[in-house]
């Protein structure tokens, strides 16, 4: 498991997260590698939308009218995707560590 060291220039501090969001602390899962990304937060938040637009990529097809799923479920796809477009400006404004990845929808 790679963690990465982030830094976080509005707090000046650094915190340590795995590729999918989630904060760790110190001690870390034995046998991880931390990587350290020194980011200034504009390029934080890049890499935070590159990782963002795959995950609406994967679900586009979600949205395609023959997908058979049930109303209920294109809501909740609906809802997560607009979690994920939100994301960047609440990390933005909540800061680092506080705001996690959405949970994708299960059942599809």
């Amino acid at each position: 498991m790679i963690i990465f060291k982030i830094y976080d220039p509005e707090t000046i501090t650094f915190g340590y997260w795995d590729e999918f969001g989630t904060k760790y602390v110190e001690p870390f899962p034995s046998g991880s590698q931390v990587v350290e990304k020194p980011y200034t937060l504009a390029q934080a938040l890049r890499e935070l939308r590159a990782r963002r637009n795959t995950f609406l990529y994967e679900s586009d097809w979600t949205q395609l009218p023959d997908t058979g799923l049930t109303a209920d479920k294109l809501l909740e796809w609906r809802d997560y995707r607009q979690q994920l477009r939100d994301l960047p400006a609440l990390v933005a404004t909540q800061g680092w560590g506080n705001v996690g990845w959405p949970a994708q929808p299960l059942d599809r």
